[in-house]
């Protein structure tokens, strides 16, 4: 069971409907979701609708239900009210149609739209401000706050520093 072709057999659809009546219960099985971000894509495009992927599908010439999600990255309510574009997560179901979206980009809404990759963000601990740590600030043994700004002892969003030139980099 270690072969591309017993992961292929895995994946059909006939075969995960056995495993999951056969787990019961409330299992699920996860698709792998390759995401990339979709860059200036006109605030139009109605995320609610449940046409909107397969219409985004048709349009660039994608498998039928290759789009698994979509989620604004700025929350709507934050928009500015003339605002016009925004950045789209785009998760897809396949590394080829990843692949397609930050090779050719996509049209979406009429509009050419460029893609690039979701890279994961490194961990930091917004208390002590350490970069790649295994850690959250809710769980950090250091006593009192760093200010990501200044380095002073008080919370970054309490800083009254905002000469960029007095800013530095607390890890460095």
């Amino acid at each position: 069971m270690s072969s591309p072709e017993a992961a292929v057999w895995l994946k059909s659809k006939d075969v995960m409907k056995a495993f999951l009546e056969s787990f019961g219960g409330t299992s699920i099985i996860k698709e792998r979701a390759y995401t990339v971000i979709a860059e200036f894509v006109p605030v139009t495009l109605d995320l609610n609708d449940v046409d909107t992927c397969t219409q985004i599908e048709k349009d660039n010439n994608l498998p039928s239900l290759s789009i698994l999600s979509t989620k604004w990255i700025k929350p709507v309510y934050k928009r500015s009210q003339t605002q016009r574009t925004a950045h789209l997560i785009i998760a897809l179901n396949t590394p080829e149609s990843a692949n397609q979206f930050l090779r050719d980009g996509a049209y979406i809404k009429g509009k050419k739209i460029w893609a690039r990759k979701l890279l994961q963000e490194p961990k930091r601990c917004l208390k002590c401000q350490r970069v790649g740590s295994d850690h959250l600030a809710i769980e950090c043994k250091l006593e009192h706050d760093i200010c990501g700004s200044c380095g002073d002892k008080h919370r970054t969003n309490t800083c009254a520093i905002s000469d960029p030139d007095l800013f530095y980099c607390v890890n460095c």
